[in-house]
């Protein structure tokens, strides 16, 4: 039904933009959960038209809700009681032309007990890679390939042995994802080209559903080939991805191919510069949490942390590595977003690994620079740098430093902007000293100053010590 109504917005788009009114929207999308609570105050403070910010609902919709839900949101308070006999006389339509091949879809569900397991491992893999413990993952990961081959010549009439041997499959199939994973994160520029790749596109007939092993080996080596081909080539293979994942409930491993995507967005982004890129990134983040609904409570969240830094870095126009995207512009509406999305995280900081509480520390950083806390921006630029060179993460290292250097030249010119000013105040009482500070503007000259001013209150003080002594003698 979802895609029946995609359908019928697409076809009628320009109509629906046109006549429905996003005042009377935002409502029963919060109620009927297709609009978040962050999303529902952005879009009514928004600086655009009536028709941008109906577009820009039109998507959610499309997304998020099916048929049904958008009837029941055009019903809410008789506000669109004009867009109602139109919007059924379109669904009549298009349910009468809608093939039935969509209706014949079985998918693939990987929340069972027994993938529940194999993504707690992977998870497992993954935080010992973000935190940097590199002899515990490379051990973990030799002892999976160690058990497969133990069971990879198990006889395929020997019932038990197939089962054994798709479970050990699962768990290389897995593992090799996470080694691919920790390649990019230590960005080995060689990545697209690695045996992983290889060994992962023969596992994929072992495992126990060919059909989700292809669609994440297709994510994961479209994002390996944007590091040496085209971002096209690379979106063509996410596409193939996407593709699959039609086929597949919503889960860990359809988040993750739209977690690629929306890193390969992000590419786009800073080279096109284009707000529909940017409006289209924010969406995807939205629909990635979403498809962690049903995981286990702590991966859920753990994903969601992760996709809420994405939005972060959108707000502040920062790229994949923590890199400042130089041709983006941001605005202060962009600064608060990024700001609620922190504290949102913030809520549960303890439970960052360290390659997170890097990117969030960047993020913290870079809010407190473009809100003037330039001190406390460069005490947590400076954690970063330490959790980055921590978990040797090379490429974000040095986007930390960048930042560093920035930050750096702007305090120096805070500084130098104060002294100057105290220096005006010290003039006004004593004009004299002006010729001092003519000759001595260098680094340094305020000795020169302390000096000068030190000797006007020994005068003074001997002035005063003298017309006392008159005084008494008078007095006598």
């Amino acid at each position: 039904m979802t895609s029946l109504l995609k359908t019928i917005i697409r076809k009628n788009f320009g109509y629906y933009s046109t006549n429905i009114s996003y005042v009377d929207m935002v409502i029963p999308m919060v109620e009927l959960n297709v609009l978040s609570n962050e999303e529902y105050f952005s879009i009514l403070n928004e600086n655009s038209s009536w028709d941008k910010k109906a577009q820009k609902m039109l998507y959610y919709i499309m997304e998020r809700s099916d048929v049904n839900g958008f009837e029941q949101m055009l019903r809410y308070n008789n506000a669109h009681t004009f867009v109602i006999d139109k919007f059924i006389e379109q669904k009549h339509e298009a349910m009468m032309n809608h093939t039935t091949r969509e209706k014949g879809i079985c998918r693939i569900s990987t929340v069972t007990t027994r993938y529940k397991k194999i993504k707690q491992f992977g998870l497992g893999l993954k935080q010992l890679i973000h935190s940097g413990h590199q002899d515990d993952f490379n051990k973990a990961a030799q002892a999976v390939h160690e058990k497969w081959k133990m069971v990879e010549t198990l006889h395929s009439r020997d019932e038990q042995g197939v089962v054994s041997q798709k479970e050990v499959a699962d768990l290389l199939f897995y593992t090799l994802d996470a080694q691919i994973e920790n390649l990019r994160v230590h960005f080995d520029p060689n990545i697209y080209n690695h045996k992983y790749f290889k060994q992962m596109e023969q596992m994929i007939k072992y495992t126990s559903e060919p059909h989700v092993s292809s669609m994440m080996y297709l994510a994961r080596y479209g994002s390996a080939l944007t590091h040496k081909e085209s971002l096209e080539k690379g979106m063509w293979e996410l596409a193939c991805a996407l593709d699959h994942s039609r086929r597949v409930e919503p889960c860990k491993e359809t988040g993750m191919v739209y977690y690629i995507e929306i890193n390969m967005l992000f590419k786009k982004y800073e080279a096109e510069g284009q707000l529909s890129i940017k409006e289209e990134l924010l969406n995807k983040t939205s629909v990635a949490i979403s498809q962690f609904e049903n995981e286990q409570w702590e991966m859920k969240e753990d994903y969601k942390r992760m996709l809420l830094l994405k939005r972060v870095y959108v707000y502040l126009a920062l790229g994949v590595h923590g890199e400042e995207m130089k041709n983006i512009c941001w605005k202060s509406e962009d600064l608060h977003q990024a700001e609620y999305c922190l504290n949102e995280i913030k809520e549960s900081e303890s439970k960052l690994d360290d390659r997170r509480r890097m990117f969030y520390n960047i993020a913290e950083a870079v809010s407190n620079e473009r809100t003037g806390h330039i001190e406390r921006a460069l005490g947590t630029i400076k954690e970063a740098l330490s959790l980055a060179k921590r978990g040797q993460f090379k490429k974000e290292e040095s986007a930390i430093n960048e930042h560093i250097k920035r930050m750096i030249r702007k305090n120096e010119k805070i500084k130098g902007e104060r002294r100057q000013e105290a220096l005006r105040n010290i003039t006004e009482i004593l004009p004299d000293i002006n010729n001092v500070f003519a000759v001595n503007c260098h680094q340094g000259s305020i000795w020169q100053v302390r000096s000068l001013l030190c000797r006007v209150s020994c005068i003074g003080f001997c002035c005063a010590a003298f017309l006392s002594l008159l005084i008494v003698q008078f007095v006598v």
